[in-house]
């Protein structure tokens, strides 16, 4: 099976922490991260030693690494929440599948504008939701306290 390749526009504790980490630890024999953007240098050359990103592929800015062209598979959008909707149109118009760090946009008309382009030239546009606000966990709280269930040693719900 060939490796996906993987960009990672946002090198922070999303970026980096999780996905970067992810594919280097977990999924390595499946993904492999290829080429990688922040605007903190440090954050950057962390995750190039994590993930043996060529240097020549670590860029200062998502922009930068945009303008590069389609440089991998996939790209991961882990940057601040209000860059993700223009990240996401430029990587849509190169035709980079996208996984979407939460919220879209605090901006509905943002969220439609991808949604648009979506629809336009579709490709996978995945986006990460933490679902700790679901009505599950509120339903399963009052359940606990109820004390229905007996003695609850350990509920978990982990992220990474």
């Amino acid at each position: 099976m060939s490796k996906i390749s993987l960009a990672i526009i946002g090198c922070g504790a999303r970026g980096a922490g999780v996905y970067a980490k992810l594919a280097k630890e977990v999924y390595a024999d499946r993904v492999k991260v290829v080429a990688i953007a922040d605007i903190d240098s440090e954050r950057l050359e962390l995750t190039r030693r994590l993930c043996g990103v060529d240097p020549t592929l670590c860029f200062p800015s998502g922009e930068a690494l945009l303008e590069k062209g389609k440089l991998a598979d996939a790209v991961v959008i882990a940057t601040m929440d209000r860059d993700h909707v223009d990240f996401a149109i430029k990587a849509l118009d190169l035709g980079y599948d996208i996984l979407l760090e939460k919220p879209i946009s605090p901006l509905l008309e943002e969220c439609l504008a991808l949604k648009e382009k979506y629809e336009a030239d579709p490709h996978h546009v995945v986006v990460c939701h933490v679902l700790r606000y679901n009505s599950f966990y509120g339903t399963l709280k009052r359940i606990i306290d109820s004390g229905k269930l007996g003695e609850v040693v350990n509920v978990e719900a982990s992220e990474n």
